[in-house]
């Protein structure tokens, strides 16, 4: 009999993983090592003391810093920087319209400053009037009146002295003068100055009113070395051609010069915007005149206000107030400094640049490229020195000139005779 046989197939899976079983252990894990770490600085801390002792020092002294010993003077100098600072820092948080009106008040307050020098030199400025009778077209007499300022300079106990321009005096009938206040007197022409144009006019004392006598002054001339380029001043008179006009400005130039025959003056250039026909002075801040406005030296002058020095003008108007003649030889030159006769050659004196037609220095042979050293046995060294050797001269007496003229070779001594005259 056939049996038949059946077997059972199992199938066996795996048992799955506790995942929570893992997550237990990492905890156990964490806190071990968590609490390992504490031990560690538990023991950390309570070592360190017992190794300072050791090494002798105590945990808690401090690092001493000994400071410098300060004095009482750089002490107040540090309260005054301190200052200092509050103040700089005080100004920085100035607002912008509190600078503007700060500024603004500075500007006023300096052209208010300029505004009143100028003004006071009025009592010292006049307008000269020149007037001459002309005929017009039609056969009609009219009065032909030429404008130019005037500076009282100078007065004795009966003549009051005023120094201005030519222009238009010579031949004027009647010369007239207004004072700063106003008031009109007649004055007479008595002197004049061919080479600078200068004027010196006389009023007698008796046709000057009282108050106006009480209100004029007699101009301050600034004679000092503290003239030089850059400092401001002020151009009072008729400046641009018109009475009673004034400008500010400074000196831009003082170094070019203005050759007339035997004289020579320094050119005053300032930044101004002059007029040919403008007259007037150059007045510092404290009121002193610096020079006397001449817009005829140079080209320059068409567009800006130049002037002589009214140092360099002293003899001349001494001379012209006492009736004193000019004397004339008739020549230009220019100095020979030490620094041209090392370079060129050249003697140390006045290099003659040109010789006036007809004049005593042509009569006595005195020819361009001589130098002069000696006149009168006063000696030259430049145009200044010539100038005052000149000045003490006398006409018609006869004086010797000492030059030097380049001969063959080399510069040879030669001796002129000549007699100068008046201008």
């Amino acid at each position: 009999m056939d049996e038949s046989y059946s077997f059972i197939k199992e199938t066996r899976k795996k048992k799955p993983e506790d995942k929570s079983v893992w997550i237990r252990r990492g905890l156990i894990l964490c806190g071990m090592a968590v609490g390992a770490g504490i031990l560690a600085a538990l023991v950390f801390v309570l070592s360190v003391p017992v190794f300072q002792n050791l090494l002798g020092k105590t945990p808690d002294e401090p690092e001493k810093i000994e400071m410098s010993a300060v004095t009482a003077s750089s002490s107040e100098e540090n309260e005054e920087e301190e200052k200092a600072k509050t103040e700089d820092k005080a100004e920085t948080v100035r607002s912008p319209e509190d600078e503007q009106k700060e500024a603004m008040n500075q500007f006023r307050k300096v052209y208010q400053e300029m505004m009143d020098t100028a003004k006071a030199q009025q009592a010292s400025m006049t307008e000269v009037i020149g007037i001459t009778s002309q005929m017009d077209y039609f056969n009609h007499n009219y009065e032909n009146r030429q404008s130019v300022s005037g500076l009282l300079v100078a007065e004795s106990q009966s003549v009051l002295y005023c120094l201005t321009e030519n222009r238009g005096l010579k031949k004027a009938e009647k010369i007239q003068v207004i004072f700063g206040d106003g008031s009109k007197v007649t004055a007479e022409l008595k002197a004049t100055d061919s080479e600078t144009g200068l004027a010196i006019l006389s009023i007698n004392r008796s046709d000057i009113r009282d108050d106006t006598w009480n209100y004029i002054e007699i101009a301050r001339f600034c004679n000092s070395n503290s003239l030089r380029m850059g400092i401001p001043v002020i151009a009072v008179g008729s400046v641009s051609g018109m009475g009673d006009s004034m400008e500010y400005g400074i000196i831009t130039s003082m170094n070019n010069t203005i050759s007339f025959w035997d004289t020579g003056y320094n050119v005053l250039t300032t930044d101004m915007i002059g007029n040919s026909a403008g007259s007037g002075v150059l007045i510092n801040l404290q009121g002193e005149v610096v020079g006397i406005i001449n817009q005829n030296l140079g080209e320059e002058s068409q567009n800006l206000i130049t002037a002589i020095p009214v140092k360099q003008l002293n003899a001349l108007i001494e001379d012209m107030i006492n009736g004193k003649a000019q004397i004339r030889i008739g020549i230009k030159g220019q100095a020979v400094s030490s620094d041209i006769s090392a370079v060129a050659g050249i003697p140390r004196g006045l290099l003659v640049s040109a010789v006036d037609q007809e004049s005593p220095a042509m009569y006595a042979g005195i020819k361009e490229l001589d130098v002069i050293t000696a006149v009168d046995g006063v000696q030259v060294d430049d145009l200044a020195s010539y100038q005052r050797a000149v000045a003490a001269l006398a006409a018609d007496q006869e004086v010797k000139v000492e030059a030097m003229r380049m001969g063959k070779e080399n510069y040879e001594e030669i001796t002129f005779r000549l007699k100068p005259e008046t201008k």
